[in-house]
């Protein structure tokens, strides 16, 4: 069986294409921008570039932290079939909360759409989305 040949480019400062440039482009442009384009722009400043790429949303933040937090229960339910105790779970996210949140810029803050954006906020969205994930059907 011939394999096909490999075409080869040389190397130079334009962007070339890869799948994980591919997915990323697909999943967000602007992560797309901030993680390929800025550092070939010399006019604005590194440190800039570095905060718009830390920037975080609040929705983001809290599909972050319900993802995660059932990623963990459901290790946890792996390895054993006790009851959840909610109280507890509840603090676990609390605590993630805390330290998913504690130091972001939100793009929200940072475009000025909001004055600020809270831990308890953050949290308060994230217990109602995993309290009815823990009535759920698919859950039991």
């Amino acid at each position: 069986m011939k394999l096909p040949k490999i075409k080869r480019f040389p190397f130079t400062d334009i962007l070339g294409w890869s799948v994980s440039r591919f997915d990323t482009f697909s999943n967000c442009q602007r992560q797309y921008f901030y993680n390929y384009y800025p550092r070939y722009d010399r006019e604005v400043p590194a440190e800039k570039i570095q905060k718009l790429k830390a920037l975080t949303s609040y929705a983001l933040e809290v599909g972050n932290i319900v993802h995660d937090s059932i990623r963990d229960l459901l290790l946890r339910l792996q390895k054993s079939s006790k009851p959840i105790s909610k109280p507890n779970f509840m603090k676990y996210v609390r605590n993630m909360t805390e330290k998913y949140c504690g130091s972001k810029t939100f793009c929200e803050v940072y475009y000025k759409q909001k004055d600020k954006i809270t831990v308890d906020e953050v949290f308060c969205q994230a217990e109602k989305i995993l309290d009815n994930f823990l009535k759920s059907d698919r859950l039991k």
